[in-house]
C-alpha cells in the first residue's frame, strides 16, 4: 500500500465564503417520501462537513466548502426539514458521488421572474429563494425582501424556473421621458391602478427608501416600476413620494450573491488520471463494499495511491472527501496504461 495512501488530508488554504465555514447542520429527520419530480442543476459551494448518506444514514462522503457540481432531485414535501437525493454531477463528466443530503443546505436561485401578484409584483430574476413547499412538477419557495421589516412574499415555481447557482440581474432602465421618485414614508403601500384596490405593504427598515421610476401619473398616483428584488408595476400615491432632480440618481446596485468556494489542496503526492469509461465507486477496496457512485468517462480525478488491485481517487475540484477510514476506490484495471 503506497505511504501516506488513507492520511492524505485536504488542507484550507484560503476561506470559503461565510456559509461554507458554519458548522454542519444538524441530522435532518428521517426522509419522507419524495413530493417532487423536479430536477435542480448547478454549481455551488456546499456547507463544509455537510454529509452525504446512504438510505440506511451511513456516511459516505463529506462537502469540503469547495465549489460542486450538483445534481438534485426528491425534494421532500417540506424542503426545510427532508433529505433530497444528490449526486456530485451537473453534465460535465465529474467523480460522482449519489446519495441523500439535507434539503435546506442547498442554495437555490430563480431563473426568470415569478409572480407575485400579477402582473404587479414579482420576484426577479437570478434572487435568492428559500423553497418551503415541493410537489409534483413545482415548488413553492419564499423571498425576503431587502430593506423591510420581515416581509417575506411566496412564488410557485416549475422545475425550470429554479437553479443551484446564481444566474445574471436584469437591470431596468429608466424611461428617457419619465420621472423618479424616492419613497417618503417608512411603510410603502402598492395599489392596482390610480384609487385602486391594494396590493401589498412593504414596511421599510428606518432609514431605507426605495426608488421608482414613473412614466404616468393620474389623479395623485403615479405609477412606478422598478426591478431589484422585486419587480414593481404598481401605483403609489403622489403624497408618499418625493421627486428626484434629474440626475440625482445615476445608478442602483442591483443585488448579487457571492458563490466563490474554498480554495483547497491535497497533502501528498498525487496524478490526474482520466478514466475513458465509466468506473464504479466504493466506499472500500472491496469487489463486495457497496457502490456508492462513480467516475464518468472523460473525468479528471486525483490517483491518491493503489492497494491489491484498486485506485484511491478524489475529485480534481476536491470538492467531495471520503469518511476518515474510507475512500473513493475503484478497480485499478480501469485506469489508463
Amino acid at each position: 500500500m503506497k505511504r501516506g495512501l488513507l492520511s492524505a488530508a485536504l488542507l484550507l488554504c484560503a476561506p470559503l465564503v461565510a456559509q461554507a465555514d458554519e458548522a454542519p447542520p444538524r441530522p435532518a429527520a428521517p426522509r419522507a417520501a419524495p413530493s417532487s419530480s423536479c430536477v435542480l442543476r448547478g454549481t455551488h459551494p456546499v456547507h463544509k462537513g455537510t454529509p452525504i448518506v446512504d438510505d440506511a444514514g451511513t456516511t459516505l462522503a463529506t462537502f469540503t466548502g469547495a465549489r460542486a457540481p450538483l445534481t438534485v432531485r426528491e425534494l421532500p414535501a417540506d424542503p426545510r426539514a427532508g433529505r433530497a437525493r444528490v449526486a456530485t454531477t451537473s453534465g460535465a463528466p465529474s467523480l460522482r458521488i449519489e446519495g441523500l443530503v439535507d434539503a435546506k443546505v442547498f442554495e437555490v436561485f430563480t431563473t426568470r421572474d415569478l409572480p407575485v401578484k400579477p402582473p404587479h409584483v414579482a420576484i426577479a430574476q437570478a434572487m435568492r429563494v428559500r423553497p418551503v413547499e415541493a410537489k409534483g412538477d413545482t415548488v413553492t419557495v419564499e423571498l425576503d425582501v431587502l430593506g423591510t421589516r420581515g416581509k417575506v412574499l411566496r412564488a410557485t415555481a416549475s422545475c425550470a424556473d429554479l437553479a443551484l447557482e446564481p444566474g445574471t440581474p436584469v437591470r431596468l432602465d429608466a424611461p428617457a421621458d419619465g420621472r423618479r421618485f424616492s419613497t417618503r414614508n417608512h411603510d410603502v403601500e402598492l395599489f392596482d391602478g390610480p384609487n385602486g384596490r391594494p396590493l401589498m405593504s412593504l414596511p421599510l427598515v428606518g432609514g431605507v427608501s426605495l426608488v421608482f421610476s414613473s412614466p404616468e401619473s393620474k389623479v395623485g398616483y403615479a405609477r412606478v416600476t422598478s426591478r431589484f428584488d422585486l419587480v414593481v408595476d404598481a401605483w403609489m400615491p403622489l403624497k408618499d413620494l418625493d421627486p428626484l432632480r434629474k440626475g440625482e440618481l445615476v445608478d442602483q446596485r442591483l443585488p448579487t450573491f457571492a458563490t466563490a468556494g474554498a480554495q483547497l489542496s491535497i497533502d501528498g503526492e498525487t496524478n490526474t488520471v482520466r478514466l475513458g469509461a465509466d468506473a464504479p465507486v466504493r466506499a472500500k477496496p472491496d469487489e463486495a463494499a457497496p457502490v456508492i457512485g462513480a467516475v464518468e468517462a472523460g473525468a479528471d480525478v486525483l490517483l491518491v495511491g493503489t492497494y491489491k488491485g484498486w485506485a484511491n481517487l478524489l475529485p480534481k475540484d476536491l470538492s467531495v472527501a471520503p469518511t476518515d477510514d474510507g475512500g473513493f476506490w475503484v478497480k485499478a484495471d480501469q485506469l489508463p496504461k
